[in-house]
């Protein structure tokens, strides 16, 4: 309708509702956490992700690795560290409260709890018959419903965690483009 759009994004939020579980506030950043250098960012993210997701250490390091070689990421070779040996074991000392769901399927888990979060959110906006969409943990409103995304995001999140707070990344992001136009 020619309006311009927002997206809002939870920020790491599968590692934020393990800690949760674990009944712990975590306020930091899951990935610079292992590593505080922006290059690696992407990569720490993807391999934490994959972590939660794989059923063992191995599928995770293999799926981490693909990733990059699909990617022609070399950062982590132009840098001396490679996944398995370097990264895995940072990972699991910088998230020790967390650490035992890593390589155990966990992920599946998390997808149910942020569903169920996603769609706290999307139900508020449809019962008021309010265009949202929905892109894994991030979500797109007209520019003039941001206030009420933000907040619904943060209800839905403490109701799912127990009272426990996530950040929401305010991209804002305004687009004009027929892609995103809501």
């Amino acid at each position: 309708n020619g309006k311009h759009t927002v997206e809002l994004d939870f920020s790491g939020l599968h590692p934020r509702l393990l800690y949760a579980q674990e009944g712990i506030q975590y306020d930091g950043d899951p990935y610079k956490e292992v590593i505080d250098d922006e290059q690696l960012r992407p990569i720490v993210k993807r391999l934490l992700l994959n972590m939660l997701n794989a059923r063992n250490e191995k599928d995770a390091v293999s799926a981490t690795n693909k990733w990059l070689y699909d990617k022609k990421n070399h950062t982590l070779k132009d840098r001396g560290l490679n996944v398995k040996d370097d990264l895995v074991p940072m990972i699991k000392e910088a998230h020790k409260p967390i650490a035992k769901y890593f390589c155990t399927g966990a992920g599946l888990k998390l997808m149910n709890v942020d569903s169920k979060i996603a769609l706290k959110i999307m139900a508020y906006f449809a019962d008021r018959k309010i265009p949202i969409l929905c892109v894994h943990d991030s979500f797109l409103v007209q520019r003039q419903y941001v206030n009420q995304l933000h907040r619904e995001m943060h209800l839905a999140y403490r109701e799912c965690s127990n009272g426990f707070r996530c950040p929401i990344k305010k991209s804002w992001k305004i687009s004009n483009s027929p892609l995103l136009q809501v």
